[in-house]
């Protein structure tokens, strides 16, 4: 009897922790997650129990040029896709506006982009210097890291933030928001990468967002910049994302980025127009680049 009531306290236990109540904040669709195709309507209103914030995409138009995040779920028995932007959690605190909707990324990943060196990104992300410490962690045999690595992403939308492609593990991390005030966040860790593997492991990462626990943000915007301070004892500096950034990226990791392909970036700006990336050593900010729009 005693093991039977503790197997059904752990289920409960399981539910409350990985169940999350949402609705749907306006009339949406689901679709499917692999044809993309719409599978039934959600009516505003329609409650929504989301066992785990799995995040994929879905196609913003009938052309397939551009996508937006989206949240797996099950409703009437369908299992496919609804857009972020289309639910929120039940009792919710929404995200302030500034940030609703937007994605960054970290801005070491264009410091390491506008040095040319690939190598540089170690300096931020220490476990590559150990490449082979952590491969027993994953089914890779010879890899590099240069073909491993993902553009952590960090992802405002309405309740939740999600922070996705957490370096190699490709992992991610989600947390809804709790509590606003100005430019102060406060978030509720219910889903991380971090507490899966060995944090023996450096990572730029490590330790900042774990499971269960709480955690205050406080911003500032500056230009294209957002600079997140975590409980008021680690920084880190974001940079918005623009759509030729990850191409780049991509490019430069894979080592097939060109001269020409580094001329068409639109390098971060800071609010008084000054920008960090010029023909001058990085960190320049005396001198500014030509704007696309300029």
């Amino acid at each position: 009897m005693k093991k039977l009531l503790l197997f059904l306290l752990q289920l409960v236990l399981s539910f409350s922790l990985f169940a999350y109540d949402f609705y749907a904040m306006r009339d949406t669709n689901l679709y499917d997650g692999s044809t993309f195709i719409k599978l039934t309507n959600i009516s505003a209103g329609t409650e929504i129990k989301i066992d785990k914030i799995g995040t994929g995409w879905i196609y913003k138009n009938e052309k397939h040029d551009e996508t937006e995040p989206a949240i797996e779920i099950s409703y009437n028995y369908f299992n496919g896709y609804i857009p972020m932007k289309d639910i929120t959690v039940k009792k919710n605190t929404l995200v302030q506006r500034e940030l609703n909707y937007t994605t960054w990324m970290p801005a070491y990943e264009l410091d390491t982009l506008y040095s040319k060196n690939p190598k540089k990104l170690e300096d931020y992300v220490a476990f590559y210097k150990r490449y082979n410490e952590w491969r027993k962690y994953t089914d890779w045999d010879e890899d590099d890291w240069y073909s491993s690595h993902s553009i952590p992403r960090f992802t405002f939308i309405n309740s939740i933030l999600r922070i996705e492609g957490i370096n190699v593990f490709n992992g991610y991390i989600a947390s809804i928001v709790t509590h606003t005030d100005g430019n102060a966040i406060t978030i509720n860790c219910v889903e991380s990468v971090n507490d899966k593997f060995s944090r023996t492991i450096p990572d730029y990462f490590t330790d900042v967002f774990l499971a269960g626990k709480s955690y205050d943000l406080k911003y500032t915007i500056d230009g294209d910049y957002l600079y997140l301070n975590i409980n008021d004892r680690k920084k880190i500096v974001l940079v918005g994302v623009k759509p030729d950034y990850g191409d780049a990226l991509f490019k430069f990791y894979a080592h097939t980025i060109t001269e020409e392909d580094y001329e068409k970036i639109i390098w971060p700006r800071h609010a008084d127009g000054s920008c960090d990336y010029t023909d001058s050593p990085a960190g320049n900010r005396n001198r500014t680049v030509k704007r696309a729009d300029d």
